[in-house]
């Protein structure tokens, strides 16, 4: 019967009855295999450069022991989150065997959010490979970030080279999980109408330096979890999330506490995560940088090299091999089934390799000591999904049940409103766009065009910037009381806030830089003539609702923040608005992104 609960290659390697370390040690040569194939010039290798290549794979693999892998297992993965993707993957893999269309095969899709180091800023591949350089030292090496690796060795290990799981990376410079959040409450990710089935956060090297770990932990990182687990509302086991700490660079005691906030937010909402940094730090820590730098191919710096990206593939690897030989262990000695019921999930019924399984207690009978301990024992534990933040400092357990039953309540009326209207809109916005070069939106031509679409007038604002070098491209003002306008006409959504993305700089020039907003709901699908011309708009003493925006700071770095900016009455899809904006303080102002959302 454990045949029902494990993938046939995990089968093969051991999961059923062994640990993950003798499983690890047993897919040794699997791993190795996929690993040489990461390369995107392996087919125009000769032998000699094949065999140093190889060899170089082998000796950082070597590192990688299971008792250092072991390190980094900060908390599996919720067996049930486990199960239903082996499920889904072998639907999958059955749809995918019985169509001959490219287009209609399906993947199991992984999405990661991340700041400049998940990207892979600073990787690049060793001199002799036939890879070039890029141009650029911020512009990552040809498929040279871990997510790339991740995807091949896990198609390669789990599914026999299949294209089963698609990894999509869509990390942004400068960015922390507040922005992760809004992407995700907004669905700006490409094909939001296909929502991911695994979600990993790693913007460890970017919240390290926020001023407030504080505010780190208890509103972004929070706020991304629950954003995370909004994806699939309805389902109390997707999307998996995974929070990875992949950052051990020039800030050892900061990036300390932020290994504490991962781990804090990751046990309070029973969350799948990663400690890379226990894997490297004790060797790079008080070693000379000629013992460790061959490890990571850098310095010691913020962006580390290939070596760090293979090397935190092969970590989360041995982290999902870890979660699924718990499950198969756990149905093998009968201890836990992790049924699935129909309940549980929207899927189709799963093919017949997978089954419900027994549990070691149900054999037992109720003591006459105390009749309704097994009842209750037996009983399933609440969705966890629906436990609400921590608060700082305090919170009593009342409250904590409180919050649960407010968010079960909401989400079950949420999830009735949608079987009711099967034609229920996954749209969250009705004009968005954002700088992101993983999606391809990175150039000052794709800016214009957005902008074009909307603008009714503009007086020094203009798309400019570069994909990788600085100045980035976005929309930038160079002068005192600039100003522009736009309008949004036959909203899709019901919308209430307008959210730009816009950059705090610490350059003199941007001293007292300050951009005012103002909204201006119109009841039509049409904005009418007299309303385009916005010249009383610009000046913004008197206009009644102002929202302020400041673009300068005193930390030594340029960040990007997220600003939501309510809408005074809202509103209602296919009535129009329109946006005024004028710099009111200073000369320069950058705006990375802009969405007009329903919440």
């Amino acid at each position: 019967e454990e045949s029902m609960w494990c993938p046939i290659s995990m089968m093969i390697a051991g999961a059923v009855s062994q640990s993950a370390s003798l499983v690890w040690s047993n897919l040794h040569g699997q791993i190795l295999n996929a690993s040489y194939n990461i390369i995107p010039t392996i087919s125009t290798l000769n032998r000699t450069i094949m065999e140093e290549y190889t060899t170089w794979i082998d000796q950082l693999f070597s590192f990688y022991t299971a008792s250092r892998l072991r390190r980094s297992v900060m908390r599996p993965a919720p067996p049930k989150e486990i199960l239903q993707l082996m499920k889904l993957a072998a639907e999958i893999k059955l749809h995918n065997s019985a169509v001959s269309n490219k287009k209609e095969r399906r993947s199991l899709r992984i999405l990661v959010l991340g700041g400049s180091v998940t990207s892979g800023v600073g990787c690049t591949w060793p001199v002799g490979l036939g890879i070039p350089k890029p141009r650029h030292w911020a512009t990552p090496g040809e498929n040279c970030a871990w997510s790339f690796f991740l995807e091949t060795i896990l198609n390669h290990i789990l599914f026999d080279g299949e294209d089963i799981v698609q990894v999509e990376n869509f990390s942004s410079g400068g960015q922390t999980s507040e922005f992760g959040a809004m992407m995700l409450d907004y669905r700006l990710y490409p094909n939001p109408e296909r929502p991911p089935d695994v979600i990993i956060s790693s913007f460890s090297a970017n919240e390290s330096r926020e001023p407030d770990l504080n505010t780190v932990m208890y509103d972004f990182m929070q706020s991304f979890v629950k954003a995370a687990q909004g994806i699939q509302p309805c389902n109390n086991n997707a999307p998996l999330v995974i929070l990875v700490d992949d950052f051990y660079g020039d800030l050892p005691y900061r990036a300390q506490a932020q290994t504490g906030n991962i781990f804090k937010i990751s046990a309070w909402n029973n969350l799948m995560a990663v400690d890379y940094s226990s894997v490297v730090k004790y060797k790079i820590l008080v070693e000379e940088n000629s013992q460790w730098e061959p490890l990571f191919g850098s310095d010691f710096q913020i962006h580390l090299g290939i070596g760090m990206h293979i090397g935190l593939a092969w970590t989360l690897v041995f982290n999902i091999i870890n979660s699924i030989v718990n499950v198969c262990n756990d149905a093998h000695i009968g201890v836990e089934s992790h049924r699935l019921d129909s309940s549980d999930f929207m899927l189709a019924e799963a093919p017949s390799k997978f089954s419900k399984g027994t549990d070691s207690h149900d054999h037992l009978r109720p003591s006459s000591i105390d009749p309704h301990l097994l009842p209750h024992l037996k009983k399933e534990e609440p969705p966890f999904q629906q436990f609400g933040k921590m608060y700082e400092p305090w919170g009593k357990r009342d409250e904590v049940r409180k919050e649960f039953e407010q968010n079960a309540n909401r989400t079950n009326e949420h999830c009735r409103a949608i079987s009711r209207n099967s034609n229920s809109t996954n749209k969250k916005c009705s004009w968005s766009w954002f700088f992101n070069r993983m999606a391809q939106f990175d150039r000052p031509n794709q800016i214009n065009a957005k902008m074009d679409e909307v603008l009714l007038q503009n007086e020094g604002w203009a798309a400019e910037g570069f994909p990788i070098k600085q100045p980035r491209a976005g929309w930038y003002s160079h002068k005192p009381n600039s100003k522009f306008s736009i309008k949004i006409e036959s909203m899709e959504v019901d919308t209430k806030y307008v959210v730009i993305l816009s950059m705090k700089s610490y350059s003199s020039k941007w001293v007292g830089s300050k951009l005012a907003v103002s909204t201006t709901v119109v009841h039509g699908p049409v904005v009418p003539g007299k309303e385009s011309n916005r010249t009383k708009a610009w000046d913004v003493s008197e206009v009644g609702s102002i929202f302020h925006i400041d673009g300068y700071h005193t930390i030594e770095t340029s960040v990007h923040f997220p600003h939501k900016i309510p809408i005074q009455g809202g509103a209602k899809a296919g009535e129009s608005l329109i946006l005024d904006a004028k710099l009111v303080g200073g000369s320069e102002f950058k705006i990375a992104g802009m969405a007009f959302c329903a919440f």
